[in-house]
């Protein structure tokens, strides 16, 4: 279901970060939605994906033997590189920060009060700094994500995708986000896939 269609085509400075939160259901969404992805990205993917610790970095490999592109677990003070997907580790919380002309991953412990480690809301609205941001929140119980949606888009260059009942295996997250008025596409994870594939020349 298509609701609006934003171009995304500014490649100055730190040009574009995908940022795609999930949680039950989850790694099934990613698979399919990778599958539709190019063989080489131009661009990175970073994953909050609610899980505890240790699993995340299964999942990064699991993941990372069955693509061409690189999936690993995201490392404190690690450069964000074009290309890959990370995956933020699971027991803490992720963000991106602006170092000079690079991005950087901070990895902190979560605080008491956190909910959810990782956050799908704190790693949203660590994008800001980026000239076009690609918000994705998939399948999922709960709000996470939500919260933040409207902040980054006020920033600029935000387009916002949540997939669709018809693939969810729990709506909670993505309908939480439709509900803001925030997000412009609806999609099935596999669409989000072909979505991020045919605007993979001009992220």
């Amino acid at each position: 279901m298509m609701i609006e269609r934003n171009q995304v085509n500014d490649r100055n400075g730190h040009s574009v970060i995908v940022a795609i939160g999930s949680s039950t259901g989850g790694p099934n969404a990613l698979q399919k939605l990778f599958e539709q992805l190019p063989h080489h990205l131009s661009y990175p993917i970073v994953i909050a994906q609610h899980m505890p610790g240790h699993f995340t970095a299964l999942l990064a490999k699991r993941l990372n033997e069955q693509f061409s592109f690189q999936i690993k677990e995201a490392q404190h003070d690690e450069v964000v590189q074009n290309g890959v997907v990370y995956i933020a580790p699971g027991g803490w919380q992720t963000t991106l920060v602006q170092k000079g002309n690079r991005a950087f991953f901070k990895i902190t412990e979560p605080h008491q009060a956190d909910l959810y480690h990782p956050s799908i809301n704190t790693l949203f609205a660590s994008t800001t700094f980026f000239n076009k941001k690609i918000l994705v929140v998939l399948t999922g119980m709960g709000r996470d994500g939500s919260a933040s949606l409207q902040a980054v888009k006020q920033s600029g260059g935000c387009t916002i995708l949540a997939e669709a009942k018809e693939s969810a295996i729990i709506s909670g997250m993505p309908d939480a986000a439709i509900k803001t008025g925030q997000v412009d596409w609806e999609l099935t994870h596999i669409d989000i896939g072909k979505w991020l594939h045919e605007r993979g020349g001009s992220l």
